[in-house]
């Protein structure tokens, strides 16, 4: 067998070492021997190799799944052989010349590549990594963060950040003076979504009050109630560049830094006493404007005075940072990976002796004929038996009662003949119909066209996408850190198991529904809370319906809802009725690798009970302060659109809710944590990737 001796320029060597000198955990400066023989674990998202691919020289292929916890020394040991034999001849046919002597393995279940190389031939493998990378869908995650801190520590931030790209700096400057007990962060959130598509994140009390009112002789109230919105909204329109790096961002930002405050506005005096009505003044600050960032950097959006606010106000000022991170979507790195392969690696191909080597043609393959097994659907027999020349009853034919009828049993040998396979002598094809499992003796290339038709009929399975949501309410500085450790991953399922050990974090509710591909779903519940909007006496004009300001809670008016008459007068009061709980709006869509999932998502929680005030009332010096009961909703809404592979965990958003003593008198936050999971309808029949069954993720 002829062998060629690498030889490496100065140039590739450099590359090398640099592309993988963190993997390796190793300090720069170092110099690095490149014949050096070293195992790294790259992020590998190929579909060939965990779906399947046609090989010119040996039919069709697929690496094997990583052996369960528990598997013996010889099941290892196989699958390392196996793995190594599949995966070599992949990145072979792809153009890469590996060493003698090399073991590169693969796990389809986390898309992981783990190699044993000289560091020289690893530039090879990680290039061909990042290449694969680049080609996986992307979002963009965004963690919002606004902080009160002192006007002279904030004025400091402003003169540097003019004269810096990347703003981490000054946001790690205030959450420092946050942890000293100088600042406080007045609002936390996340938000992710698609390249392109716009995302919003609402914590809002919608605040109701009187308007239009009236008053008679007898002192009762007339009156129409409207509603506004108060707390904090973003809204965010990310496009990723060319280079999958930069992130432009269109933000809006609406910010009321204080509680809205009621008041009584005169209206005109009576004699010595006076008559005022209710009047509401909010506070709050904008911010509209374009930035373009890098993935990984933190950027300031916005600084402004909280201005307006009654009393001495204290020398502050408030500062709204971004932080975005472009995520590709991919699972985890699999650590098992590369712990079987320091094990059991010298076992099966021991590491060779001096400089490595490079084979000019493949490892040998038997002659003749393989062997493969195919999972396909229980109903292969049953789908194919006319294709296989069986009888069909047919209620148009004309056939004589006395005639004899029979029924030919067609066999997988049968079916996939029909199909135009050859099986040449020697050759046999047998399903097992308790396992659902096809098992084909044949030529390399008619095993490939046996292949083709097994996938497509995997393809016409229908599928399912359960979706299961987590509400989870926590000490901040804990989910704010789980919000900065899960920014830059596809999926945050260690970050959703780590807060089970977390004090303070508990579970508020969880919601599960499943659906097709492409087909909107929807979960409701809670209460629907009815309330009066109107108040109108008789004698005057009828008052219209009160006109609802963004995001209003009503859903139905109900007229006459109560009637008090007396003094020649009668008073009627107008209903509406609100949904006070949670709402889930998914749609689904399966991509075409039966593993991706595009999510548009929208959610709505109320985080705290509706507020009721406003009563019309005399003082003790006589005068009358009109104003109108009133009900106003708190609640939090995202919506959003992201991509994720089935099984993956992700953190959908992060609010802070408000207008309560347990929250107003301490740092909480709230989050909602999504999974999204393809389901077969027959089963995961295919093998293809790490399609499971639904399981529990709660961690508490």
């Amino acid at each position: 067998m002829k062998r060629l001796h690498l030889i490496a320029t100065l140039s590739a060597l450099t590359c090398a070492s640099a592309a993988n000198a963190n993997s390796a955990g190793e300090g720069d400066g170092e110099e690095k021997d490149p014949y050096e023989w070293v195992i790294e674990t790259y992020p590998f998202p190929s579909d060939e190799l965990s779906l399947g691919f046609t090989s010119r020289d040996r039919g069709a292929l697929r690496a094997p799944a990583l052996p369960a916890a528990g598997s013996d020394v010889e099941q290892i040991r196989d699958f390392l052989r196996t793995s190594n034999s599949i995966t070599s001849h992949y990145l072979e046919t792809a153009g890469l010349a590996l060493p003698k002597g090399g073991m590169v393995i693969f796990d389809p279940g986390s898309l992981t590549l783990t190699a044993r190389l000289p560091r020289i031939a690893h530039s090879s493998i990680h290039f061909t990594a990042k290449a694969l990378q680049d080609r996986a869908p992307q979002f963009v995650a965004i963690d919002q963060t606004i902080f009160e801190a002192p006007s002279a520590s904030v004025r400091s931030i402003i003169e540097r950040a003019g004269g810096q790209a990347d703003h981490r700096p000054l946001l790690e400057e205030l959450e420092a003076l946050v942890a000293d007990g100088r600042g406080r962060v007045v609002s936390s959130g996340r938000m992710e979504t698609k390249s392109g598509q716009r995302t919003s994140l609402r914590r809002a009390e919608e605040l109701a009050f009187a308007v239009d009112l009236a008053v008679d002789a007898d002192g009762r109230v007339e009156f129409t109630s409207d509603s506004q919105s108060a707390g904090t909204s973003w809204e965010i329109d990310p496009v990723i560049g060319v280079d999958a790096a930069t992130v432009d961002l269109n933000v809006a930002l609406d910010h009321h830094y204080a509680a809205p405050r009621k008041r009584q506005e005169p209206l005109t005096a009576m004699g010595a006493a006076s008559i005022s009505a209710a009047v509401t003044d909010t506070f709050n600050a904008t911010v509209t404007t374009a930035i373009t960032t890098m993935s990984g950097d933190a950027k300031l959006v916005g600084v402004w005075k909280p201005e307006g606010l009654a009393g001495a106000a204290p020398d502050v000022l408030h500062a709204a940072f971004l932080a975005t991170d472009v995520v590709a979507v991919l699972p985890l790195p699999n650590e098992r990976l590369e712990a079987l392969l320091r094990e059991h690696g010298e076992a099966v191909s021991p590491t060779p002796e001096g400089a490595p080597e490079f084979e000019q043609v493949a490892d040998e393959i038997p002659e003749g004929m393989i062997v493969r097994r195919f999972r396909i659907p229980p109903s292969f027999l049953a789908g194919g038996a006319a294709s296989g020349g069986s009888s069909v009853d047919d209620p148009f034919a004309s056939v004589a009662p006395s005639e004899p009828r029979f029924t030919i049993q067609a066999t997988a040998q049968d079916i996939l003949r029909s199909m135009g396979i050859p099986f040449p002598e020697g050759s046999s094809a047998n399903y097992l119909a308790a396992s659902s499992d096809l098992i084909v003796r044949n030529t390399p290339e008619n095993i490939a066209l046996v292949e083709a038709y097994v996938l497509s009929l995997m393809d016409s399975s229908p599928v399912l996408v359960a979706i299961s949501v987590h509400l989870v309410q926590a000490p901040g500085g804990v989910l704010r850190r789980s919000a900065q450790e899960s920014r830059a991953l596809a999926d945050h399922q260690r970050i959703w198991e780590a807060l089970s050990g977390e004090e303070g974090v508990r579970i508020l509710g969880s919601y599960w529904l499943e659906s097709r591909s492409g087909q909107r779903a929807k979960i409701v519940a809670g209460r629907n809370h009815a309330y009066h909007t109107e108040a109108t006496l008789t004698g005057g004009a009828s008052a219209a319906s009160a006109p609802k300001g963004d995001g209003a809670k009503p859903e139905a008016t109900a007229s006459a809802s109560a009637r008090i008459d007396g003094g020649g007068s009668s008073m009627i009061a107008v209903q509406d009725v609100g949904h006070v709980g949670t709402e889930l709006e998914v749609d689904a869509v399966v991509g075409p690798d039966g593993v991706t999932i595009d999510l548009n998502v929208g959610l709505l929680h109320d985080y705290a009970e509706p507020r009721v005030g406003g009563l019309a009332e005399v003082d003790g010096d006589g005068n009358l302060k009109l104003d109108g009961p009133t009900t106003s909703f708190r609640e939090a809404k995202v919506a959003t659109a992201m991509t994720l592979r089935s099984g993956m965990i992700r953190m959908l958003g992060m609010w802070q809710p408000s207008g309560t003593p347990e929250f107003d008198d301490a740092d909480i936050l709230q989050a909602a944590f999504i999974r999204a999971e393809v389901v077969r309808v027959d089963g995961d029949l295919a093998g293809r990737g790490p399609v499971r069954p639904i399981r529990s993720i709660d961690p508490f």
